[in-house]
């Protein structure tokens, strides 16, 4: 019989999706209800869908190919479990609706504005529990505490907030790993700060850049045949990450980068956001990822449905 791996793994879903969203924030809740009945609502209708997928296919994007590529590699050695602001605590071989929502800020399925509202939303989602899972689990984070030795908390900003109560439960065995700052946590709760220059050792964008190194570190570990835990390479990673070299790139308008976008989108160039702004910054370009992607979901848009995009 396998010995289950004594390491847990807590990443974020990521707002790409290889499926249309049956279940969406903007589409099915009322904005003005209370948390309670929001989430009541919700989980009524993804309970009801009928449609579900596994979640290793149902997200996709830079950032989730180095989820795959740790769970594919290393799923021996470590659980993966994916904290989603849908469906909640889910282990990364369940399945789950196609959905929209995200603890980021400024987006259409935004759960919420404050950590109130995030913490809140979360915590309720912790009780919920799934028709279709085929067996009961964990629904937090805390609760992964009875199964494993050492659990690594790996999330961006948005989705640090949203679980912090939760870590703080039982944070004697948790390190939570952010990439820059890292909002104040609960006290006892032990948390390691990923330098953004971590992107010179491990490549990829900012967005990819926390996964791919929890990756790095599980190929150090492994390489190295001792008894070094996950949560001390990534601690070691983080220490001797370079200062961030930031490229000098020209300034570009909005109007340039419709243009851009909608040449690359034409052409069969880009796949995805991530892809469309890696190709931009190699061109010594410059423009903030959050614009770039607003932009490209504009311009995407626009194209599905035949009409101009803004200027």
């Amino acid at each position: 019989m396998a010995t289950r791996p004594r390491t847990a793994l807590v990443v974020a879903c990521v707002e790409s999706k290889s499926h249309h969203a049956t279940v969406s924030v903007a589409e099915t809740l009322d904005q003005a209800a209370t948390t309670a009945k929001r989430l009541q609502t919700w989980t009524r209708k993804l309970d009801s869908s009928k449609t579900r997928f596994p979640l290793l296919s149902l997200y996709k994007g830079v950032a989730w190919s180095s989820v795959r590529e740790l769970h594919e590699t290393y799923g021996s050695k470590v659980d993966v479990w994916v904290a989603s602001a849908g469906l909640g605590l889910m282990p990364i071989g369940e399945s789950g609706p196609a959905y929209g929502a995200t603890f980021a800020p400024r987006h259409a399925d935004s759960i919420g504005t404050s950590k109130t509202d995030l913490s809140t939303w979360w915590s309720g989602l912790g009780s919920w529990q799934p028709v279709w899972l085929k067996r009961a689990g964990p629904r937090q984070i805390a609760d992964l505490s009875r199964r494993y030795d050492e659990i690594l908390v790996a999330l961006p900003a948005p989705y640090l907030a949203a679980v912090s109560e939760d870590v703080g439960n039982r944070p004697e065995k948790i390190l939570v790993c952010g990439l820059g700052s890292i909002r104040p946590l609960p006290e006892l709760v032990q948390s390691v700060t990923i330098p953004a220059g971590i992107r010179q050792v491990v490549g990829g964008t900012l967005t990819s850049a926390l996964n791919r190194t929890i990756v790095e570190a599980l190929a150090n570990v492994g390489k190295r045949g001792h008894a070094r835990s996950l949560s001390a390479e990534v601690r070691r990673m983080a220490e001797r990450a370079p200062p961030l070299v930031i490229p000098k790139r020209s300034p570009t308008s909005s109007e340039w980068i419709r243009g851009f976008i909608s040449a690359g989108l034409a052409e069969g160039t880009d796949s995805s956001a991530t892809a469309a702004l890696a190709r931009l910054r190699r061109s010594d370009y410059a423009c903030e990822e959050t614009r770039f992607r607003d932009l490209y979901r504009e311009v995407f848009h626009s194209m599905q449905s035949g009409s101009a995009p803004s200027r």
